[in-house]
């Protein structure tokens, strides 16, 4: 009922960003995010993390915070909850970049992300609000920081 809720007011409300039209540069960065989301639902298919990092350039030292933890983790506690990531599983559903800016090397994209995962009542979509950063290296995009925040306790429940 939530996904569809938040599907209906998607389409009823029209915000600047998703008629945004993006610089070539932009859309580079936005279409690392999604081959790096995709990279993630086709390794939670395949029952294992390493499609997605040989898919998705992520710098060994990135920094990811899920502000539903304590801390800043990285990508080696992701490595580390797999298990409770491949339980949820899910798929993602739909981003809406709210802005992007690029500065020199560096990238830094503002978006909301919305996922469906599974709960004991069946699936649920969450929205996530989410600050991604990028540096240009070797004629790509590598995600050097990524802050996650969900719009509501409800978005957080499924992943706790």
């Amino acid at each position: 009922m939530r996904a569809l809720a938040l599907a209906s007011l998607a389409l009823l409300i029209a915000s600047p960003s998703s008629t945004q039209q993006w610089t070539a540069e932009e859309q580079e960065v936005l279409d690392t995010i999604t081959m790096c989301w995709d990279a993630w639902v086709e390794a939670l298919a395949d029952e294992t993390p390493d499609h997605f990092y040989e898919t998705c350039r992520i710098d060994e030292d990135q920094l990811f915070w899920d502000t539903t933890s304590g801390a800043p983790s990285g990508q080696r506690m992701v490595r580390r909850t797999w298990d409770n990531w491949r339980q949820i599983g899910g798929n993602w559903a739909d981003m809406r970049p709210v802005a992007i800016r690029i500065f020199g090397d560096v990238a830094v994209v503002n978006l909301y992300g919305y996922w469906t995962v599974k709960t004991p009542d069946g699936l649920v979509t969450t929205e996530y609000k989410r600050t991604e950063v990028f540096q240009r290296r070797d004629d790509g995009w590598t995600s050097i920081g990524v802050q996650a925040t969900p719009a509501s306790s409800a978005d957080a429940d499924p992943y706790n």
